[in-house]
């Protein structure tokens, strides 16, 4: 990807903007474009991406602007995966500015483009974030800035922007999901000591965890000896990928084993210094040994506790026999 952009700009370069390219022609232009202008300045660019918001939420809008300490003449620009280079997202048009125009190159309106040479120290832009389903990463917003026709600055670069984690919305407890809440009375994300809701679509059910301390989890079982039960949880983790987890236990009050996350499908996961919260969907019925048909009922476990090292620590037997409960 980072070969297209580079010779996509080695046009802009040479020729300045033209109205009349395709989006095809300016981002898979032939390499021998860039013979022209092979060599791009090595010094720190004068350029910077700034993001307002410092972090993102599925299908929200960020606002991004592009600003230098010399004048700069033209910009191309995407937001990326850090990881994969891949472009992710879409760029908002706005009909009142004419300076820059959004171009379609990998993905839709994946790309911006400056529409004219004048001098210019600051452009300001929008980008929407995508679906949950689509993408849960991190973002970078990537250029190639030109002060003029033969001097110009590639991976100019913004902050990493992480996905944020929309709140636990405890407003439709009853009506839209079902809920289970302990602390404080009417309390919310980040007031409850420990929170777990539930919803179906389908043949998904939606869950959503959150509790003070190093874990939260909920576990399904067909008695109250806690055996043979089916464990889904969030763990305070050094690495995202690892706070959602699932657990089986065999016998009764035996540690939870760990087993694949494969049947959690799309995480989002939020550690702050007092709470961890995880948000993810999981078939009712899924085609694994260790996970249970929720097409049936089953008593509910719901835990909370410390951690060490990303480990679980046992917590005291009996809360956890008094918060099992039989739910529908």
């Amino acid at each position: 990807m980072e070969a297209l952009l580079y010779v996509c700009f080695g046009m802009i370069l040479m020729v300045g903007f033209a109205m009349s390219e395709t989006p095809y022609r300016m981002c898979d232009l032939p390499t021998t474009v860039r013979i022209e202008h092979p060599h791009a300045q090595t010094s720190k660019a004068p350029y910077r991406i700034y993001v307002k918001e410092p972090q993102y939420y599925p299908d929200s809008i960020l606002s991004l602007s592009v600003i230098g300490s010399l004048p700069f003449k033209t910009l191309f620009l995407q937001a990326r995966d850090p990881d994969t280079g891949d472009t992710i997202g879409r760029f908002v048009r706005q009909s009142t500015l004419n300076v820059t125009q959004i171009w379609t190159c990998s993905n839709t309106d994946d790309t911006t483009i400056t529409t004219t040479k004048l001098d210019k120290h600051e452009v300001i832009l929008k980008w929407e974030a995508p679906s949950a389903k689509d993408y849960t990463g991190h973002v970078q917003f990537v250029g190639v800035v030109s002060f003029n026709d033969t001097s110009y600055w590639e991976d100019v670069t913004s902050a990493t922007i992480p996905k944020g984690f929309p709140p636990i919305d405890v407003s439709t407890c009853g009506t839209e999901k079902g809920c289970f809440r302990f602390g404080k009375t009417d309390c919310g994300h980040h007031e409850c000591d420990y929170i777990f809701t539930h919803s179906v679509v389908n043949n998904i059910i939606n869950i959503e965890l959150s509790a003070k301390g190093g874990y939260a989890g909920v576990g399904f079982s067909s008695d109250k000896e806690m055996g043979g039960d089916d464990i889904l949880s969030c763990v305070r983790s050094a690495k995202a990928s690892d706070v959602t987890r699932h657990y089986w236990t065999i016998f009764p009050h035996q540690l939870p084993k760990l087993r694949s996350r494969a049947v959690i499908l799309q995480p989002e996961t939020e550690m702050t210094s007092h709470y961890v919260s995880c948000r993810f969907s999981r078939y009712l019925n899924p085609d694994d040994r260790y996970s249970l048909d929720l097409n049936n009922p089953y008593h509910h476990l719901y835990a909370w506790g410390p951690t060490t090292g990303g480990k679980v620590q046992p917590i005291n037997t009996e809360l956890m026999r008094q918060e099992i409960l039989v739910l529908p």
